[in-house]
């Protein structure tokens, strides 16, 4: 660089978060010295205020700078050849800062400011394999909370989850989207992360379900899916992530006994599953974020939920919620009634587990919901098999269930039943003959027509007049 020379750097803007404080900013140029001998100069940078082309500039039309610089470095030669450069780092804050207020970035200008040599090199990009480097500090922001869907950078890959019996690979998408997939028709695309400052942080979820965590596998070398219990805040940072922005992407990290793993995609095969690596420079660290705009979206899902059941049976049901609201991720709590809304004997279900026993037949209703949901999830089930006006059509049609002494239809039996009292289990034959009278007039004071209204029971009931053999009673 003799004294009369320039040299002209830019550099891409970076793209910032929104509301960052840059705390500093500075610049590393490679350099080496024709001549070696023990000597050194003083370079300057200064802002370049005017435009300029990479291949079409030249003395005449070179561009403005600033009056004064930002910055001196004194480099010096002590053995920095083309074999062996350094880096001249000069503060640039100012300047760069300008650059987010509206003040355009054409670049940086070197020029001689003084000292012994004459024969310092500036690295041009094409030269060597070391490049000059914008570094930004800035702090007062993180990572915006909130449903994304996560792309493959410079890509249409997009990773993807699914619902795994117990653990499950996170992949990335065989579809290639030409949008982003940010619709709740795509919730396998979508995952809700949340910000820990604490320890700075952040949890991934799966949309598929909100107990659904991503978390970092070392010893699969992958991002495993899994249900986890604890919510955001209880959550160890075994099955939590950082994300660093850098250069206009992000890398999903995390770090274990002092080394850092970086989220990537190791090729474009359809659902390939994602890896760990050490090496952030691999291909396929990089990843764009693209946020869900909807509306709040509050769901629960199913699996193993049978509608009919037997009697004195144990049953497992399974659901899983959905919502793109922070902190919002269960659990899920079950609960049973009658269809009515009023507490039901007919069967118990735990409210944690979704274990459901049956006790006695009839109509139940199972409910599913979760703190701060807008609703409760609601199914009709029958217990004994299927049912005509509220009646089992087993208690209907079986001659066995008919009640004796009683020699009325089995639907006296099931109005029994209804009562919590055991069919065939009258204490004496004064208790049947007092219940066959009560049943006979809950009958009769129906509508005459061949179906009766039951109003202790609050149920309506179709019936038969049977005549028995042995007695004769109606």
């Amino acid at each position: 660089m003799l004294s009369r020379l320039q040299t002209f750097y830019r550099f891409t803007t970076p793209n910032l978060p929104s509301g960052v404080n840059i705390t500093s900013a500075n610049v590393s140029l490679p350099y080496y010295y024709l001549v070696t001998n023990d000597c050194y100069m003083s370079v300057g940078i200064y802002q370049i205020t005017s435009n300029w082309s990479e291949h079409g500039v030249i003395w005449n039309n070179k561009p403005t700078t600033a009056p004064t610089c930002s910055d001196i470095v004194d480099v010096y030669a002590d053995g920095v050849n083309e074999d062996n450069p350094e880096y001249a780092v000069f503060s640039v804050t100012n300047y760069v800062k300008s650059w987010y207020i509206g003040t355009p970035n054409y670049g940086f200008a070197l020029k001689r400011e003084g000292g012994e040599n004459y024969s310092v090199i500036f690295v041009a990009k094409e030269k060597m394999q070391i490049f000059a480097q914008l570094t930004i500090n800035y702090t007062g922001t993180h990572f915006a909370e909130g449903v994304y869907a996560v792309r493959k950078a410079n890509t249409n890959t997009y990773v993807k989850a699914y619902r795994p019996i117990s653990l499950a690979w996170v992949l990335q998408d065989s579809t290639s989207y030409t949008s982003p997939p940010t619709s709740i028709s795509h919730l396998e695309n979508l995952f809700k992360i949340s910000y820990r400052p604490a320890t700075n942080d952040y949890v991934i979820r799966s949309m598929l379900e909100s107990s659904l965590v991503i978390f970092p596998s070392v010893g699969n070398n992958a991002p495993i899916a899994g249900r986890l219990a604890e919510n955001d805040a209880e959550l160890s940072t075994d099955y939590t992530w950082k994300l660093v922005y850098t250069s206009g992407y992000y890398y999903i990290t995390y770090t274990e006994n002092g080394v850092t793993y970086y989220v990537r995609s190791t090729s474009a095969n359809n659902d390939t599953i994602l890896v760990l690596t050490t090496n952030r420079y691999a291909s396929g660290t990089k990843w764009s974020f693209y946020k869900y705009l909807g509306n709040t979206y509050e769901n629960i899902v199913t699996e193993d939920f049978p509608l009919s059941l037997s009697l004195d049976e144990t049953y497992q049901y399974h659901a899983y919620m959905q919502s793109t609201r922070i902190n919002h991720n269960g659990p899920v709590s079950y609960s049973v009634v009658d269809t009515d809304g009023s507490s039901t004997t007919r069967a118990t279900i735990n409210a944690s587990t979704g274990e459901l026993t049956t006790l006695f037949p009839g109509k139940i209703q199972v409910r599913v919901t979760y703190p701060g949901a807008p609703w409760i999830w609601c199914w009709n089930v029958s217990i004994g098999g299927t049912f005509v006006d509220e009646v089992p059509t087993n208690l209907r049609s079986t001659p066995t269930h008919l009640c004796i002494p009683c020699a009325i239809t089995n639907i006296a039996a099931f109005w029994c039943i209804n009562h919590g009292m055991l069919q065939f289990d009258c204490i004496d034959e004064v208790t049947q003959n007092l219940r066959a009278i009560e049943v006979q007039a809950a009958m009769i004071n129906g509508s005459g027509q061949g179906d009766g209204h039951c109003a202790n029971a609050n149920i309506q009931f179709g019936f038969d007049i049977f005549v028995h053999e042995d007695n004769g009673t109606t």
